[in-house]
């Protein structure tokens, strides 16, 4: 794309030339995905238009930046996960597998949640067998900065009777951050702005009363159980 001018944001750019859908396009995503040279921000983004223009044949090239560490491709692998939630291929659940495997020092920032969160929710969006095995596997770190944002991805997707499963189980979570964050989720419907288990409890008792957590979990995790069922 060249130098960059004073004044030109690549992005806002590539999102104009993305309505044209040309060949030409086409194929600037396909240089800007492949290219080492170019910013991750900008690979990601290309990751994004080439899946949802169906560009399989470029899936191998979007999987392997979630293979790529440091600081940059980090913060935008968030990114990359929605780009291979469009195209759901199976492929990329080793990938995103590998992305979610945070080293020590990963696992206990709490900058990198967000990545957890939007890795556990792309798995569930796949919905198989192999995926729901890393989800299981994250979700058994053993450190609670991984297992928080899992469960609050879970949360985000509690239609599914197999996150509703996660949350049950994490709420019996021996750690007071986890278990109290799947309770929340459990409760409280965070895009709906509203009480989910209004039925069984008036208020929740996990936010407005934490200190007595063990006397109320026991109802909590009935109720989420009898979702769980359905």
């Amino acid at each position: 794309m060249g130098e960059r001018q004073s004044g030109q944001d690549p992005l806002a750019s590539l999102r104009k030339l993305s309505e044209a859908g040309s060949t030409e396009v086409r194929e600037l995503w396909e240089t800007c995905l492949r290219s080492e040279k170019a910013p991750f921000e900008l690979r990601a983004f290309s990751a994004r238009f080439v899946c949802a223009a169906g560009e399989r044949s470029l899936l191998p090239e979007v999987n392997a930046l979630l293979t790529k560490r440091g600081t940059d491709a980090r913060l935008w692998h968030g990114r990359v996960f929605d780009a291979v939630r469009i195209l759901k291929d199976p492929s990329s659940v080793p990938f995103i597998d590998e992305a979610l495997k945070l080293d020590e020092q990963e696992g206990l920032a709490i900058g990198h949640a967000l990545t957890v969160e939007l890795g556990v929710r792309t798995l569930m969006s796949f919905d198989t067998n192999e995926a729901w095995a890393v989800i299981d596997r994250v979700s058994r770190d053993p450190r609670p900065t991984v297992r928080t944002p899992a469960v609050q991805a879970a949360g985000l997707e509690f239609h599914r009777p197999r996150a509703r499963a996660l949350i049950a189980r994490l709420l019996l979570d021996p750690s007071d951050e986890v278990h109290l964050r799947a309770c929340q989720v459990a409760m409280f419907d965070a895009q709906n702005s509203k009480d989910r288990l209004v039925t069984q409890f008036g208020k929740s008792p996990c936010v407005d009363d934490a200190a007595g957590w063990l006397r109320v979990r026991p109802r909590v995790v009935d109720a989420v159980l009898k979702y769980t069922s359905k």
